[in-house]
């Protein structure tokens, strides 16, 4: 019974001394663990995707007969240029808006400003490309007052406040990127010596192209002015657009236009189907066989992406801008590689 009794304090007297020695262990790492430190969880964390930047552009454009070319530029390109955009990472979250502009009655009767509101459908924006009509317009100016009005104004910009159907207010504070692009190729109605007939004192309903650009300005919307053939035949065009680019923060730029052989053209921009019936293009050339063509989408293509580079999206470097037509189609006439280098931008 002695022996039982020794046998139970003995065991006793180890296991609190070991007890005590194992508490005493546990309490001096504990002790020894920093306050900063944060114990690794079970699983691996997912990285943060990184933000896309939002981008909102709106093309104005002058629907008026002498914009054929123009016109057709746009629709042969629109869709690889919003690809080529879309294309960075993070990509981008691209909105596209369309206002097409002609003049005020008695100089054109079918409409005065059309609009399209923003949509990042691609097959939306090219079907509203594809409907535009270029006809009309009367006498030389043109209503750019009333358009760059209803871009500015009435189209509804990412991180603006909008009133919903149940007439609430909601506003969105997420940074956007936006941008217009207002192509013409004659100036706003009200300015002396450009051949205004029909509206000398300015636009009908009040509007001016100047107080629209300030308006742009405070709502952070940079304007690209791009000037098309024609435009220097007026006193005031070219100063025109390039004052509302520049009110803006935004750049004035001037097309640049080549005749190419059709079959060349699509091949090296992969055009197809009925886009491709050079038949059908407004500035087809039978006697040899060709069709105008210009830089517009170059222009607006790298414009957009060096705003969506500013925003964090980083492009592959096989992922250009958009190639010259030298690289393209292959022209190796030494006088059209000079001409390129000075048309380049």
């Amino acid at each position: 019974m002695r022996k039982l009794i020794g046998l139970v304090l003995a065991t006793t007297i180890l296991s609190s001394a070991f007890a005590g020695g194992l508490m005493d262990m546990v309490l001096g790492e504990f002790n020894n663990i920093s306050p900063n430190f944060i114990p690794e969880p079970p699983y691996p964390i997912p990285p943060v995707p990184p933000k896309q930047p939002r981008i909102d552009v709106v093309f104005v454009v002058d629907s008026t007969g002498s914009m054929a070319d123009e016109i057709q530029a746009i629709k042969y390109e629109m869709v690889q240029m919003i690809d080529k955009i879309e294309r960075g990472y993070p990509r981008p979250i691209l909105r596209i808006g369309v206002v097409t502009y002609r003049d005020y009655p008695p100089e054109e009767r079918e409409y005065v400003v059309r609009r399209h509101e923003f949509t990042s459908d691609i097959q939306e924006v090219k079907e509203w490309i594809m409907q535009i009509d270029a006809r009309g317009g009367g006498d030389g100016p043109e209503a750019v007052s009333n358009a760059l009005h209803v871009a500015i104004n009435r189209m509804q910009w990412n991180g603006e406040c909008i009133t919903t159907p149940n007439n609430e207010i909601r506003c969105e504070s997420k940074p956007v990127k936006r941008i217009i692009f207002l192509i013409g190729d004659a100036p706003p109605h009200g300015l002396s010596g450009n051949g205004d007939v029909s509206f000398p004192n300015g636009d009908p309903e009040g509007y001016n192209w100047e107080k629209e650009a300030y308006i742009a300005k405070e709502k952070g919307i940079t304007i690209y002015t791009i000037g098309c053939s024609g435009i220097e035949r007026y006193m005031h065009g070219e100063d025109v657009f390039q004052r509302i680019a520049e009110i803006t923060g935004g750049a004035y730029r001037r097309l640049n236009y080549y005749t190419v052989r059709p079959e060349q053209y699509y091949r090296a921009y992969h055009i197809e189907g009925e886009m491709a019936d050079y038949t059908k293009d407004p500035t087809y050339d039978r006697v040899s066989h060709t069709i105008r063509v210009n830089n517009l989408p170059q222009i607006v293509g790298a414009t957009v992406q060096s705003a969506a580079k500013a925003e964090g999206v980083r492009y592959s470097k096989s992922i250009k801008p958009e190639k010259t037509f030298d690289e393209e189609i292959g022209w190796t006439s030494e006088l059209e590689k000079i001409l390129e280098s000075f048309l380049s931008f």
